[in-house]
């Protein structure tokens, strides 16, 4: 178990939503819970002492109506006056003295019953009256105490005593129905207000969210509109601003390169024809095979400039089938190239882009490691394309480096059958322009692997 939830037969169960509208509407839901059951807490127990004191203050005026009533009656009609005058919550019986229950003095209640019958025990010489408390069990939730009484009718060595008892417990109030009606549709109310305030709040966020990850993978976009609450507009109005920024800056460096390597064209060309006019045979050939090289260089540049600024939309394909097709274009031509994954995988990308930088990874794979064995999985994180091959492979150290531009490796990469040292950067640059990256590994059966992830956005 976790703290956001746990698994019960493969699923995860979640204790806490992750959404904002539904994590406001929990709070809010057990803060009126919790607030409405103190309330009633306090309500009922407030509402059971007052229920107990109207018995109890009815208890002793009805005692002392008795009382008077006994001493006005005659003594063999006095049966007959305490069964008329008992009821189902107070029984009233003669005894000759205090009964057990009522020796235990109770100040402030014995006082009142006093003071009601201050008349009557003055004129009669009797004693003070007793009072105790009575626990009745076994009533559940109902009251767990009642009022026993003994007032005594005359002189204690005399006159009986008159013993007053509750016999059913009072039961106190239940569930008022109304107030938990009013409290469903309390948090009904609360939680549509939250779910519409939430979502006018998050919408804005879920736009930028959407657009900020179109732009990571270098997808063109219109400016968002600008809406919401004053802080959703702010931060939509900075993400527009430095999305344009960040264009602005990649479009100039873009034109820098494109404008460089073309105006390197015509020296080129120039120091070209005056090495062709040198006599001596050797040097000739040197001076033109560095011109043939530098003018590789450029025109991968400019290539790669051009490419570059040139956005292709992103549309659904079958990214298994782009794969497997390029796998059979290698295969035509008598490569030692291999594919293995699903027959069909649908993903979200720029094919003609992903495809140049696939066929990069292939042609260094067979050019430096003599085979490419091509494997396409799908992963919890998106998809992955691996290129193995079964060359040397590169250290650890200096993995990093190849991806740089115009870096070769001299131990493994061959000026005479190696390119100019753009097509790792190309490609590690258009998947990272998909959200995703380019690493190089060691392949489980040697060699190098060159690992292509595109995130579940992409894939």
């Amino acid at each position: 178990m976790s703290r956001s939830g746990f698994r019960v037969g493969g699923h995860r169960v979640k204790l806490w939503p992750e959404s904002l509208a539904g994590q406001l509407i929990a709070l809010l839901l057990v803060a009126l819970v919790g607030s409405q059951l103190l309330a009633g807490l306090l309500f009922f127990g407030e509402r059971r002492d007052a229920l107990l004191a109207v018995q109890r203050d009815h208890t002793l005026a009805r005692t002392a109506s008795v009382v008077r009533l006994l001493a006005a009656t005659p003594p063999d009609q006095a049966q007959r006056v305490l069964e008329a005058s008992s009821s189902r919550l107070l029984r009233f019986r003669l005894s000759q003295g205090p009964v057990p229950e009522a020796g235990r003095r109770q100040g402030r209640i014995e006082r009142r019953l006093a003071a009601d019958l201050a008349g009557y025990l003055e004129g009669t010489g009797a004693g003070a009256p007793r009072i105790g408390l009575t626990r009745l069990n076994g009533h559940g939730h109902y009251a767990r105490f009642g009022l026993t009484l003994a007032v005594p009718l005359g002189p204690e060595s005399e006159a009986p005593w008159l013993a007053a008892s509750t016999v059913a417990p009072l039961r106190p109030a239940g569930w008022a129905w109304p107030a938990v009606a009013a409290l469903m549709v309390s948090a009904a109310t609360i939680s549509l207000v939250v779910v519409l305030m939430v979502r006018r709040v998050t919408r804005p966020l879920r736009r930028l969210a959407d657009a900020a990850e179109a732009f990571g993978r270098g997808e063109p976009g219109a400016p968002l509109e600008v809406e919401g609450p004053v802080e959703a507009r702010r931060t939509v109005a900075a993400f527009n601003e430095m999305r344009a920024r960040i264009r602005r800056f990649v479009d100039d460096r873009l034109r820098l390169l494109a404008a460089v390597s073309h105006d390197l064209r015509t020296p080129i060309t120039a120091l070209r024809l005056r090495a062709e006019l040198i006599e001596e045979t050797e040097t000739r050939e040197k001076m033109l095979e560095t011109l043939e090289e530098l003018q590789r260089m450029v025109e991968a540049t400019l290539s790669f400039a051009r490419e570059e600024s040139t956005r292709e939309p992103t549309r659904r394909v079958d990214l298994a089938a782009l794969v497997e097709a390029l796998v059979a274009d290698f295969a035509e031509l008598g490569r030692p190239v291999s594919y293995r994954g699903p027959e069909s995988l649908t993903a979200e990308l720029r094919p003609d882009a992903l495809r140049r930088a696939l066929r990069n990874l292939v042609d260094n794979a067979l050019t430096y490691g003599e085979t490419a064995e091509v494997t396409l999985v799908r992963t919890e994180e998106g998809t992955e394309i691996h290129v193995d091959d079964s060359g040397p492979g590169i250290p650890p150290e200096q993995r990093e480096r190849v991806f740089e531009p115009f870096q070769r490796l001299e131990s493994s990469r061959s000026r005479e059958t190696g390119g100019v040292g753009l097509g790792l950067a190309i490609a590690r640059s258009v998947v990272r322009g998909h959200g995703g990256d380019l690493t190089l590994h060691t392949a489980p059966g040697g060699g190098l692997r060159a690992t292509l992830s595109l995130p579940k956005t992409a894939a």
